[in-house]
């Protein structure tokens, strides 16, 4: 007896299980913020493609160091000039914002206002926090990619 099970199921059943499985090696890792990981590879694993191959993926944990990083560069310019601060992440978050709805790469914009508010508020309390967030998102984005 031969059992067809239809596109669509074996993509929900691969997106919950890559979840799932993200979420479990988060915790076994100890991995500092260990949701963040379940959320990135939600965020990669909604779209039906294809895996990425390595040197796309190298690129991809780069890239989000370079962008969440940027909101812990914004930190001095927003505690000495807060008015400039603050019109520099509005500018980000536009930009963002235009990335996601005009030409439709809306995992670029989210961790584009990621980088631009979480990390900014994060960092604006203690720095240190601030680049443990940026650690547990780097962690995560490396372990959704696996």
């Amino acid at each position: 007896m031969k059992h067809d099970i239809p596109v669509q199921t074996l993509r929900v059943f691969r997106l919950g299980l890559t979840t799932a499985l993200t979420l479990a090696c988060a915790y076994a890792l100890d991995v500092q913020l260990p949701y963040i990981a379940p959320i990135l590879a939600f965020i990669l694993g909604i779209k039906p493609a294809p895996p990425l191959p390595l040197k796309k993926c190298i690129a991809l944990v780069v890239g989000l160091g370079l962008i969440t990083g940027s909101g812990l560069l914004l930190l001095p310019i927003l505690t000495h000039y807060p008015i400039a601060g603050l019109t520099l992440i509005a500018i980000g978050l536009f930009v963002a914002n235009s990335l996601s709805v005009q030409l439709g790469k809306s995992a670029l914009g989210s961790l584009m206002t990621i980088g631009f508010t979480l990390i900014t508020a994060a960092g604006y309390s203690s720095s240190q926090t601030g680049r443990m967030v940026v650690e547990a998102l780097i962690m995560g984005m490396a372990l959704a990619l696996v």
